[in-house]
């Protein structure tokens, strides 16, 4: 196409960023969304994949901001319910859930894991097994040495979109998928707490080397209160061991 119109793809996207500005934040959240999907439709169409993941974190932070704006409403709105007769109740604790409507959800999860691949980070790279996977379980042949895969990309800037996906997996409601605590503060449920145990670990395990020890301290205690409360809630899957290959070598000794 390039030879035959004589528009390069460089020419296309210089125009491209003329659409993005600071003018964005004067547009409604939902013709926001609009506009940075077609951006990144046509960065993706161009093979711009860097300038493609940056529109996509700044669509899925807009996302994000319209959902938490959401929940506010809807717990204020529960609040003024919690003072009439339908949630009035004089002692004890009772936790009500709303339907589970988790449309959307999983289309966020794999923009998440898009934006983190193409940063050089596999958010997948930690196995979920369920029951009849135990036969999957990847071994030492299977990687190197160093227990995890060559991994490439600027550190700090993968430190940044891993903590910016961790977030958005975590607040993750399934919209009006919340948990009403009478007499008590309302906390919404999060999606699912395998799928963030998931997250916690393949980041320990590809950034372990530049990541701070509060955040590695952050990621395993996170990931371990998930998988508890996974189990609790019955699921069954687990997560594979990822901490590389412990044994290096057995030598029979007097």
């Amino acid at each position: 196409m390039t030879t035959i119109t004589s528009i390069s793809r460089g020419q296309i996207a210089q125009t491209l960023a003329q659409a993005h500005g600071p003018f964005m934040l004067h547009l409604e959240p939902h013709d926001r969304i609009r506009l940075l999907q077609y951006m990144a439709t046509i960065y993706s169409c161009l093979g711009y994949r860097r300038k493609e993941v940056y529109v996509l974190r700044e669509l899925l932070s807009t996302m994000m901001d319209v959902v938490v704006c959401s929940r506010d409403e809807f717990l204020k709105s529960s609040q003024v319910e919690r003072g009439k007769s339908v949630l009035k109740l004089d002692m004890g604790n009772v936790g009500l859930r709303e339907s589970e409507i988790m449309d959307g959800n999983d289309s966020v999860i794999r923009l998440v894991k898009y934006v983190c691949e193409v940063y050089g980070v596999d958010l997948t790279e930690v196995k979920l097994l369920g029951p009849g996977d135990e036969g999957k379980v990847s071994t030492p042949e299977d990687e190197p040495v160093e227990g995890h895969k060559m991994q490439y990309g600027w550190d700090e800037l993968q430190l940044g979109v891993v903590r910016e996906a961790v977030a958005i997996v975590e607040a993750l409601p399934g919209l009006p998928f919340l948990c009403l605590c009478i007499l008590q503060s309302i906390q919404p449920i999060s999606l699912d707490y395998a799928i963030v145990a998931q997250f916690d670990l393949s980041a320990l395990k590809a950034l372990r080397a530049v990541l701070a020890p509060s955040d590695q301290t952050y990621l395993y205690t996170n990931s371990a209160k998930a998988l508890v409360t996974a189990r609790r809630r019955g699921d069954d899957r687990r997560i594979e061991y990822w901490s590389g290959n412990p044994v290096v070598s057995i030598e029979v000794t007097p």
